[in-house]
């Protein structure tokens, strides 16, 4: 599987250290892992920033979980519109198409 975001195992996708990493799949409520896979939706983190107390499974980790989805969407347009630049309304077209897959939108 390839990320939408650069990223590699044994490197903290977060605070890019290099150490034990864990794949982690960004949207990790009601998206199927293989469609998430498919999508590119997946970073390699260390525990740390992963399932620690500040990490994005955290307890204090709510916000920096939300702004990793929202950049992973963010990316996920932009290839999107890349991949089809002659769709009318492309940048409207990605984000229906977000919606389409996900269900959900993480940038306001």
């Amino acid at each position: 599987m390839e990320s939408i975001l650069t990223t590699e195992k044994g490197t903290c996708y977060l605070c890019q250290r290099r150490t034990f990493t864990q794949l982690h799949h960004i949207i990790h409520t009601g998206v199927p892992k293989k469609k998430q896979d498919k999508m590119g939706l997946v970073v390699y983190l260390c525990l740390d920033c992963h399932t620690g107390t500040n990490g994005v499974h955290g307890k204090n980790g709510a916000e920096r979980d939300h702004d990793l989805k929202a950049l992973a969407q963010a990316r996920w347009e932009i290839n999107y519109i890349r991949d089809y630049p002659y769709q009318y309304h492309a940048r409207e077209a990605a984000r229906e198409e977000w919606m389409k897959q996900i269900g959900e939108s993480f940038i306001n």
